[in-house]
């Protein structure tokens, strides 16, 4: 799951840049305390993190995205400059099926849930489902290439 802070930019240019740098270290904290102790949170650049929900049953994804998403929320972050109120967006990538994709692919992908979400207005989660390349049955095995030395 991708998520990102939304109006970051408005967050600097109103509160300033030591407010922010607070914004985003109060975020990365409260990622934490929303998911398991099972599951991955991380900055991925900017104000943008990566939530990995480790063996979350995809019935359940959405609704777990949900409430992280509300709690990000519930409470403005105490910055130096007062308080400031935060929401965020996030592009859930939906599956249980992960091998045979590159994690460069998995990222792009939930990057388009994460846009499609900014799109429907914000605030919200938006899912996609891994696209996975179909598999020619019918091409014979290559041999690798000789490597030189």
């Amino acid at each position: 799951m991708r998520g990102t802070i939304l109006k970051f930019k408005s967050v600097n240019d109103t509160y300033g840049h030591l407010a922010g740098d607070e914004v985003l270290r109060e975020t990365a904290k409260r990622l934490p305390s929303s998911v398991g102790s099972y599951d991955f949170v991380g900055r991925s650049g900017g104000e943008e993190f990566l939530v990995v929900l480790n063996n979350c049953n995809p019935a359940y994804a959405l609704a777990r995205a949900e409430e992280i998403r509300k709690a990000s929320a519930r409470t403005p972050v105490q910055t130096c400059s007062g308080p400031v109120p935060i929401t965020m967006s996030f592009g859930l990538l939906l599956s249980q099926e992960w091998s045979g994709l590159p994690l460069e692919e998995l990222l792009q992908q939930a990057d388009s849930a994460l846009y499609a979400a900014k799109a429907a207005g914000r605030n919200c989660v938006k899912i996609t489902i891994p696209k996975i390349a179909a598999v020619d049955t019918h091409s014979q095995a290559r041999e690798p290439a000789p490597q030189r030395r």
